[in-house]
């Protein structure tokens, strides 16, 4: 449930766009949400990178990303926290 979330930190993207870091992901380790939430974040980075080492990354961004979403898929199997929808 993301309740108790604020809305402005509920998406990776969302969150990346505004300089939040990795590390302010909000949601439960190892579930679906938080899978899906680091996902977002990379993706954007590797689309929209605001800095020179940043653009250099690009790369490994696509693929943290790509790896996260694979997480996110795995765990939605599984999730038993009611966070696999968001």
């Amino acid at each position: 449930m993301t309740s108790h979330i604020p809305p402005q930190m509920q998406r990776g993207d969302v969150c990346a766009r505004a300089g939040h870091p990795v590390t302010a992901n909000p949601y439960q380790p190892n579930t679906a949400a938080y899978f899906q939430w680091h996902a977002d974040w990379h993706d954007f980075l590797a689309r929209c990178p605001k800095t020179p080492q940043q653009r250099q990354d690009r790369s490994k961004f696509e693929k943290l990303a790509t790896m996260y979403r694979r997480q996110a898929s795995a765990a939605a199997l599984t999730d038993t926290h009611g966070e696999a929808g968001r």
